[in-house]
């Protein structure tokens, strides 16, 4: 096969605006700097896959399609379903997306900068492949833990179940750490697929979070040239195990914390680099389908009136999106005969992650959220159920008007069963 690597800054300027929780409109310092990374892969029949990934919140979904409809026109083989744009979902850069003002104003001059970046890469990979070879390989880290914590509560006389954004040690997550390598005699791409909301840190100061740390302990490992990509993962309803010490409650991580936590996954990464990766001859085939996940129209929203953020961002996403549901996107990539990649927008639970590897049926699933768009969190049927923030109260945020209908579960299954047989041999 062949590949091509690129690399770029983007850190941008102390003062911008920092987007992922309710705070001051400005960033104070640099913690560590925010990359674009990306990576073209050519198999023996000159099929080409590309993947961007970038230290950031989001991709907007406009700004992916445009991107996708530019890469084409520049590069043929390269198609809209052969493009993944991926974020490691960090809480300390700009705003990319539309969000209310008050998670985070969307960065229209970043954005340019940003697609420049974008331009500069795709001219470079194009004309700079060489030869390597594709390796897999997987194991567990054991970092997330699950945010969902049902609390008995009395409401106007009732007792009802309520689901808090707190510590749930019960509770499921993914733990499996995906790697994927291509090597040759002086150089090393490795990609780490993890599912764990990096949301370390929550103050003013730019950061990539734990998967930065991970990625910059793996590239100190190396004496040859090695560069480290993280795909965030199907990690909505999880994040570190950053809590205070009775484990009841979440707190604000410490610089110290989030290199812990990357030495967590690097340290799962280097198990798997050492006991052997698989190698595989590979073989590239690429489907999308776009469909879109209903509204509950029927759902009256408890935002007041007067919340004007709220309802500018609902006139917005009904001005583009329309009001019947929340348009999502299957991109699967066969990379080789036992490896799949899947791709949903949104910040996908993880419920749905560990559905779609189990339906692929291969050894080696790679799952990715936060990929080619964020418009929402996108819940399992129960969580529907349940409610807590997943399932309801992060609508505000990203200003949908109304929730999921049940039935989300069914849809998504039944998507991924009819990409995935659009997929070519």
């Amino acid at each position: 096969m062949k590949f091509a690597f690129y690399k770029k800054c983007i850190t941008p300027k102390v003062g911008t605006g920092l987007a992922g929780y309710t705070r001051k409109p400005t960033s104070t310092g640099i913690y560590d700097d925010l990359y674009l990374q990306m990576l073209l892969m050519e198999d023996d029949q000159r099929r080409r896959l590309l993947l961007i990934s970038a230290d950031l919140i989001g991709f907007d979904e406009l700004f992916v399609r445009k991107l996708r409809r530019w890469i084409t026109l520049q590069d043929p083989a390269i198609k809209p379903e052969n493009v993944n744009f991926s974020v490691t979902h960090t809480h300390c850069g700009p705003c990319t997306v539309h969000f209310v003002r008050s998670v985070g104003t969307l960065n229209t001059e970043y954005l340019r900068f940003l697609e420049g970046a974008i331009h500069a890469g795709v001219g470079h990979l194009v004309h700079s492949l060489g030869t390597g070879s594709l390796y897999y390989g997987k194991g567990r880290c054991a970092l997330a833990v699950n945010r969902r914590r049902p609390a008995t509560r009395t409401v106007d006389g009732r007792r009802i179940v309520q689901y808090e954004m707190r510590p749930n040690l019960q509770g499921s997550v993914d733990h499996e750490l995906g790697v994927l390598c291509i090597r040759n005699r002086s150089e090393e791409i490795v990609v780490l697929n993890c599912a764990c909301h990096p949301t370390t840190r929550g103050g003013y100061n730019i950061s990539g979070d734990y998967p930065a740390a991970a990625m910059r302990a793996l590239r100190s490992d190396s004496y040859a040239k090695r560069e480290v990509m993280f795909l965030q993962g199907a990690g909505a309803d999880s994040r570190v195990p950053c809590m205070t010490d009775d484990c009841l409650s979440f707190r604000p991580g410490t610089a110290d914390d989030v290199i812990a936590y990357g030495n967590i996954v690097a340290d799962a990464a280097r198990r798997i680099l050492k006991k052997g990766l698989v190698k595989i001859q590979p073989g590239f085939s690429a489907a999308r389908l776009v469909f879109k996940l209903p509204y509950d129209t029927g759902w009256v929203v408890d935002v007041p009136r007067k919340d004007k953020e709220y309802w500018e961002l609902v006139k917005w996403r009904k001005t583009h999106f329309g009001l019947s549901g929340v348009p999502m996107e299957w991109v699967i990539w066969r990379l080789g005969n036992n490896c799949v990649m899947m791709s949903l927008p949104g910040e996908v639970c993880h419920g749905i992650g560990l559905m779609a590897k189990k339906m692929m049926n291969v050894k080696y699933p790679f799952f990715l959220g936060y990929t080619n768009g964020l418009p929402t969190y996108i819940p399992t049927d129960a969580i529907i159920r349940e409610g807590g923030y997943e399932g309801l109260e992060a609508l505000n945020p990203y200003g949908q008007p109304y929730p999921f209908k049940a039935g989300v579960d069914n849809i998504l299954k039944g998507t991924l069963q009819k990409t995935f047989s659009l997929l070519g041999t």
